[in-house]
């Protein structure tokens, strides 16, 4: 399943009653979120936690607080589970997620988090999935990035909710959407409100579309001059970026590009 929507629609709220109900009717669950940062993964778990042991009495008894009942991990009864992580590089980042294997996946906020943690370390953890598993992604589709491409995936359930339905539930207010409008840039606007994926970036030269149509079949054999251009992070979301290009005479070709935090 993928979710891409407005900020503050209340995608994380779905979804922590969505897995709260299947860990209580699917005994033996092995639930696992995972997000950019601690504390974002820490906020879907805390909503999960809340509805288990805060909206009733009844539904309280089945949480087994005896076992590992912590900031990041709950157990509940009928041997299901529910644990939280970080894929950002830190004490409870990517590294402690190795070792680890779930059959019900949620990535919140996935478009914040690097390809390659997503690839190499994140989805692993489904290696071992049955058919009864699930993967969750949802996000704000701030970047064109793994989660564009979960969107071009027939397999998955896709959901978009754009602000006017988060205006419709009573989530936003159509004046204070309609404020962030002015002040946003319509790239802004489109991936945080209209919960679409950018076309051009905000510094960006070339949209995302006048790019594709001039790529070229993929080759790593070179015939010019061989060039390695280099654009180095600063902080933040920013990635390294290493791009091998061949010029044959005035025109360059990308023959390889390779990007990663720090």
């Amino acid at each position: 399943i993928a979710i891409r929507a407005a900020t503050g629609a209340g995608k994380t709220e779905v979804v922590a009653i969505g897995s709260a109900l299947r860990a209580l009717f699917n005994p033996g669950e092995q639930i696992i979120i995972v997000s950019h940062t601690f504390e974002q993964s820490r906020n879907l778990f805390s909503k999960i936690k809340k509805h288990l042991i805060g909206d009733s009495t009844s539904l309280r008894r089945y949480v087994a607080e005896e076992k590992e009942f912590t900031r990041t991990t709950l157990n509940l009864r009928n041997g299901s589970w529910i644990r939280c992580f970080s894929s950002g590089l830190s004490d409870t980042g990517s590294e402690s997620i190795l070792g680890f294997h779930c059959n019900c996946l949620i990535i919140d906020e996935s478009a914040s988090i690097d390809d390659n943690i997503y690839y190499e370390k994140i989805l692993r953890m489904l290696g071992s999935a049955t058919e009864n598993s699930l993967l969750i992604e949802l996000s704000t589709p701030h970047r064109s990035n793994h989660f564009k491409k979960v969107f071009a995936d027939q397999s998955f359930l896709r959901y978009h909710w754009p602000w006017h339905l988060a205006v419709e539930q009573g989530r936003l207010s159509k004046e204070f959407v309609e404020m962030q409008r002015r002040n946003m840039s319509d790239t802004q606007f489109t991936a945080w409100y209209q919960a679409d994926f950018p076309s051009q970036s905000e510094k960006g030269l070339f949209s995302l579309k006048e790019i594709e149509k001039n790529i070229i079949e993929q080759s790593l054999e070179f015939e010019g001059e061989k060039i390695l251009s280099c654009d180095i992070a600063r902080f933040g979301n920013d990635r390294t970026v290493l791009t091998l290009l061949d010029r044959i005479q005035e025109t360059y070709y990308v023959r390889q590009i390779r990007a990663f935090e720090k």
